[in-house]
């Protein structure tokens, strides 16, 4: 019985600092961002120029496709699995990318990759909500 209490208490905590910590991982995120993005800015402006833009596009499309594809029957569920497929989890992959690699390029791609990402897929959300 004692167990049972100790979870219950533990689920009111949770609920009470999930939107707090909500907030503050996405906060930290969008500054992680910003701030790679400032320290490697000559790389990032190096981006411009290259393929490197085109590149991030193709893999959220294709992304995207896979997803939609996938998604089976239901209108909803492929929406969701499409936008889900394309966004990819960018905290995952600056970890992937930092650790894995000693070229600051790495994650200076994965950041424009993020961000290129959120500047097509915010709008395309909202036009696929419209029809829904």
């Amino acid at each position: 019985m004692r167990r049972f209490a100790w979870k219950a208490r533990f689920a009111v905590a949770a609920a009470r600092t999930k939107p707090v910590l909500d907030r503050v991982s996405n906060l930290s995120l969008i500054l992680l961002v910003l701030l790679i993005t400032a320290a490697n800015i000559n790389n990032v402006l190096a981006v411009f120029g290259t393929r490197g833009i085109l590149a991030g596009l193709l893999f959220i499309a294709v992304g995207f496709g896979i997803g939609w594809l996938l998604g089976g029957p239901g209108m909803d569920t492929r929406r969701v699995l499409a936008l889900g497929t394309a966004q990819r989890n960018i905290a995952a992959a600056l970890v992937v990318g930092s650790q894995s690699f000693s070229d600051p390029k790495v994650v200076v791609m994965v950041v424009v990759v993020a961000i290129v990402g959120l500047l097509v897929l915010m709008p395309l959300s909202r036009l696929l909500a419209k029809r829904g």
